[in-house]
Order: structure tokens, then sequence, then C-alpha cells
């Protein structure tokens, strides 16, 4: 009975794991297309669906967050690697289970890469009563985004992200988007955090969270994360998922802290492979 339950257990969390990563990989592709046509163009924006997963294809924006390939199958691994070399992207992931980079050892050595310098993991929660507000420090609130503040948003993301200019002709779009979700944290008056979510059928993805500098340790980080996970839930999305990065010895992982907090667990690590020296 019980080795039968945990079988069960374990099935039902493996089937959850699986629609987080088809979450993931849809709220990138979308978040690629979101531009207009001629920044596409511009930029070189594409978001390929292979098997369940995607390869974000954006040379025209040094960054690799959105040059890598994420939940493609093992076999597909080197197609993506050669379609964003081929596409002139400069630096790129190319995620995988750890468990699976002692497998790619030798055709990543031909290739000339190496495992990037962080793992990430990802999470995910099912159902489940709403997380509580959480306690803001006075003068502090979470609030739906609007079209208006969207210079604030781009600042504060790309910065907390170290992207270039060129990824806020992303994420402006997504304010006003369909199937996306934006709060704003403010702090008197000012535009001091955004968070990002992606909506679809039954499901969210946080696809990424930030406060300035100047304005953390006042519980923001946290409240966004709550309030799109809250809006989630009273949407009828029962399956809420994310990532973060797995902290090195001696670092703070707030993101971790705080995605436990509402309700979402870690599960899988995800690995990367990079060219050669690639930094973030």
């Amino acid at each position: 009975m019980h080795a039968h339950t945990d079988t069960h257990e374990m099935s039902k969390a493996d089937d959850i794991d699986a629609r987080v990563r088809t979450l993931e990989a849809a709220a990138w592709r979308d978040m690629l297309a979101a531009p207009s046509e001629a920044e596409r163009d511009r930029l070189g924006l594409c978001g390929l669906q292979i098997g369940d997963g995607a390869l974000l294809i954006a040379p025209g924006v040094d960054s690799l967050l959105f040059n890598r390939s994420i939940h493609v199958p093992a076999s597909e691994l080197p197609r993506a690697e050669r379609t964003l070399r081929t596409a002139g992207a400069r630096r790129y992931l190319l995620s995988m289970p750890v468990p699976e980079v002692a497998a790619h050892r030798d055709w990543a050595d031909t290739r000339a890469l190496e495992p990037f310098s962080r793992n990430w993991v990802d999470f995910a929660r099912e159902g489940g009563p709403p997380p509580p507000e959480p306690s803001l420090t006075p003068g502090c609130e979470v609030r739906d985004a609007t079209p208006a503040d969207a210079d604030a948003v781009v600042a504060i993301y790309c910065a907390a992200f170290d992207q270039p200019e060129s990824a806020g002709a992303l994420v402006a779009p997504l304010l006003s988007r369909d199937g996306w979700h934006v709060v704003v944290g403010v702090v008197g008056g000012e535009i001091a955090g955004v968070g990002i979510a992606f909506h679809r059928g039954r499901g969210c993805y946080l696809v990424g969270g930030a406060t300035a500098p100047q304005h953390r340790n006042r519980g923001l980080q946290g409240a966004m994360v709550v309030a799109r996970v809250r809006r989630a839930l009273a949407a009828g999305r029962t399956t809420i998922g994310s990532a973060t990065g797995v902290a090195k010895l001696g670092e703070r992982n707030s993101s971790w802290r705080n995605l436990e907090r509402a309700g979402l667990a870690p599960g899988g690590e995800v690995a990367h492979l990079c060219p050669a020296g690639t930094t973030w």
C-alpha cells in the first residue's frame, strides 16, 4: 500500500513538473514574439518549439536569457546548438537535467562547450490555498502595471538581470499583451520593483521579478511573488511554476525563500552548457 502510494505521488509530481516545463517554454517563446515585426526583424528574434521545449534565438540581444534552449530533448541539442551559432548568437546556454551533463561531455568537447557557472532549479505548486498577504514597510505597495510604467519596468528589469538595452524591446510589450500579468512594487510613489507572469490554460509561469537595490529589504520582492500567485489562483491557474539560480557558498538566495513562502516547492536542478569562457 505504501509503495503504491509513493509511486502514485512520484507520478503526480512528475506530471506537475512536466506541465511547468511546458509552461516555461511557452512563456519565453511568447516573450520573443511580443515585439513588433520590425523589432523582431531588427533583433533577429525567433522562438522555436522543439518537442515540449523551446529554442530562443536573439542574436541582436547579447543575453543568455534570450539565447538558449529550454527543456529541449537531449537528441535535439546538437541541432539547437548549430542553429544558435548559425544565427549569430555569440553567447548561449543549452539546458539539461544535471544527471545528463556527463553523457554530453565528449560532444561538448568537440564544440568547445563547458558547464555554465551556475545551475538553476525549477519550482512548482499545484492548487492549494492562496498564500497570505505579506507585511510591507509603510509607504510600500504592489499594484498592477500599466503601459505608462513601461520605461521604469524596463529599467529595473534590465539593471537587475544585467541585460542590454535591446532587451527592453521584449519586456515593454508585455505590459499590454494578452496572457501576461505584470505587477510593480511602489515606494513613496516611485516604481521600485517589477514582477512578470505568463498565463496559459490552467497554468501560470513566473518569468522574473526584481527590486531596485536602493529599495530592497522592504518586503517588496516577496509581495510581488505573492501578488502574482494570488492573481493566478483567482483566475483558475492551478499549476504555477518558476525557476531561480542555485546559491553559491555564502550567497543569500531571497528568490528561493520567496518562492517557497508563496507555496512553490523546489524540483529538478538544471545545468547548462555554454561556449568556453562564457559569463553572465
